[in-house]
């Protein structure tokens, strides 16, 4: 397993957010964290990345226990996060954005300038476009291949098809199929189950801050009832 989390309780100061949450993803699996709005999902991820720290409860990366580890130290050990909210540099062009991010780091699957722009070709056609005059769809692609170029051995992608329109949806998820393919492990967070589902190997269900299902993303597809119970579709 390259990521466990084991009975995390999280907090924001005194309201108390994760209750127990538990979960695992195996090398190059896509594991896809599903819920209403609220319900904790980016707070997971948050508390992954050392942003917002568990209380109690464990979480190991790579076999490492990760607690009182700051964020870039997270980073280092090669979980790269890229957030709902995408914190692209406006003011910098595409390949800038690029380049800020880009570490040399001992990865047979090194990203390069090169390779991401065979896989994001979008990207190579608009590389000395300011990122802020980029569409939302394009933004996003942005987004995941500046965290690409700090060579992660696990993505954690928080809502990625957020604002996005249904073509760009479609090219989001054909990008998770591209990276699994490279042998990305992917935790993805997101409100679009169908969306998520069609890329994810196994799903977990998060509802008021505590797992209420999880299993193969398959099973989950054929399962209207806990669909409608838990996700409302």
């Amino acid at each position: 397993m390259l990521l466990e989390l084991t009975e995390i309780h999280t907090f924001y100061g005194l309201s108390h957010i994760l209750f127990g949450v538990s979960l695992e993803v195996a090398q190059g699996e896509t594991v896809c964290l599903l819920g209403r709005n609220g319900v904790g999902k980016t707070t997971t991820l948050r508390s992954i990345m050392g942003l917002t720290p568990p209380r109690s409860g464990s979480i190991n990366i790579f076999g490492k226990d990760i607690k009182d580890k700051q964020p870039f130290e997270i980073a280092r050990m090669g979980v790269g996060l890229v957030p709902e909210d995408r914190l692209i540099f406006p003011d910098l062009t595409v390949g800038e954005n690029l380049e800020i991010a880009m570490k040399e780091k001992n990865n047979v699957r090194g990203w390069t300038f090169e390779k991401i722009y065979k896989l994001f070709s979008v990207l190579k056609e608009r590389n000395r476009q300011l990122g802020g005059t980029l569409s939302g769809g394009e933004q996003q692609m942005l987004a995941i291949a500046r965290t690409l170029m700090g060579n992660p051995r696990l993505l954690l992608l928080d809502e990625p098809s957020a604002g996005l329109s249904p073509i760009m949806v479609q090219a989001v998820e054909d990008h998770i199929h591209l990276l699994k393919k490279e042998g990305m492990t992917i935790l993805l967070t997101e409100q679009n189950s169908h969306s998520a589902l069609k890329v994810s190997d196994r799903a977990y269900i998060l509802e008021k801050g505590r797992v209420v299902w999880q299993g193969k993303a398959s099973v989950l597809k054929k399962n209207p009832v806990i669909m409608k119970n838990y996700l409302g579709v």
